[in-house]
């Protein structure tokens, strides 16, 4: 049977390549032009940000999703494209559009720093390890196992609310930490109060380290119920509003 999924598979990703690839002479064309409009915007965007020269890497043109056909994606290409740049032994990469000259894009080089930043306020009233998972207008940011985050604003050092004020949700996970108590969380509820975007904004508590570390990724828990908070482990969860309030849920005991 395991063989028999696989080789279902493989066929899916031959299929799903050769739609990538099957294009048009003209749309190659395009892409070319695309592509290198997309690498000088990218070029010009690092130097107007932050003030250096980066070197281009690699670069390809983004693809979208439009449709399906059963289980085959039909893709086709964007007018944005993904350059991947280095600067001083660092890595970063850059989204942005080569449908015409400009530097309207958004970038990952300061991802660790807005990381780190976040995750010393959140701390600041734990002991326990946290990390910090939230999704932007771009793409989804997880913080247990790095994944890319890409934004357009500057982030100065010290002021989050213009990061956080771009997000869709956040979540903030603990391990067994005891989340009653409405002390613990000021700074965490002043963050919240720039989140104004936000569908939701948590801090989730699971059982144990097990638990912690093998949950599925966690949506809106109030969507979901009780049943998917206690079947993924939380033992506890906050909800913040924009408001600077929040209100404490207890699952299991």
């Amino acid at each position: 049977m395991k063989k028999i999924l696989s080789l279902m598979l493989a066929c899916v990703m031959s299929l799903h390549l050769c739609s990538c690839k099957n294009e048009s002479e003209s749309q190659k064309e395009e892409n070319k032009r695309l592509l290198k409009q997309a690498e000088e915007n990218a070029a010009e965007y690092i130097v107007e940000k932050y003030g250096f020269e980066a070197d281009i890497t690699d670069s390809e043109i983004i693809y979208d999703i439009k449709g399906w056909d059963f289980i085959i994606p039909h893709s086709e290409a964007s007018t944005n494209a993904m350059i991947k740049m280095e600067h001083d032994g660092k890595e970063l990469q850059l989204i942005i559009s080569g449908n015409d000259q400009n530097t309207n894009g958004s970038d990952d080089y300061q991802y660790d720093e807005i990381k780190n930043a976040f995750c010393d306020i959140v701390k600041s009233g734990f002991e326990e390890e946290c990390s910090v998972y939230y999704k932007n207008k771009n793409i989804t940011l997880g913080a247990k196992e790095t994944e890319d985050v890409f934004l357009n604003e500057y982030f100065d050092g010290n002021d989050l609310s213009s990061v956080l004020e771009k997000l869709d949700y956040c979540i903030i996970e603990l391990c067994d930490a005891d989340i009653s108590d409405d002390k613990k969380f000021n700074a965490i509820e002043k963050l919240a109060s720039y989140a104004v975007n936000a569908s939701y904004f948590y801090v989730i508590s699971y059982e144990n380290k097990w638990t912690f570390d093998k949950h599925p990724v966690v949506s809106d828990l109030e969507k979901y119920g009780k049943f998917y908070t206690e079947s993924t482990g939380i033992k506890s969860f906050r909800k913040f509003g924009s408001d600077g309030t929040s209100e404490y849920h207890k699952i299991k005991e």
